[in-house]
């Protein structure tokens, strides 16, 4: 199946919206680090700095789900229409936000190189 303008327009879409989100959670997380310097400080023991790892992975995925959740409605401008019909479909870009606002920007660089045969 060839991808179409159409679809193309729709991945840069979403992406763009989990590059921002990504970017507000992240933020959050800073600011927490700051709080809680036991997240900021990086440990010599491997099962203490796994823990730490976690506890600041599950910080994003959590700041990402409430980002989205409180934003949906402006979000649903920026998602495809089938998507909006789903109900839970802000949790599941709350949970994707959380891989990174760099690993979403070279997803968006690779689907923009996308062109459509025609």
């Amino acid at each position: 199946m060839l991808l179409g303008e159409e679809l193309i327009d729709q991945l840069v879409g979403v992406i763009a919206v989990l590059v921002l989100i990504s970017l507000a959670a992240e933020r959050i997380v800073e600011i927490a680090k700051g709080i809680f310097p036991s997240l900021g400080v990086k440990s010599d023991v491997a099962a203490e700095e796994g823990k730490r790892t976690a506890k600041i992975l599950a910080l994003a995925v959590v700041c990402g789900i409430a980002i989205t959740f409180v934003t949906r409605n402006y979000l649903e401008l920026f998602i495809p229409e089938e998507w909006a019909e789903k109900s839970l479909w802000w949790l599941v870009l709350g949970v994707l936000s959380a891989g990174g606002s760099s690993f979403l920007n070279s997803i968006l660089g690779a689907v923009k190189k996308l062109k459509p045969v025609r």
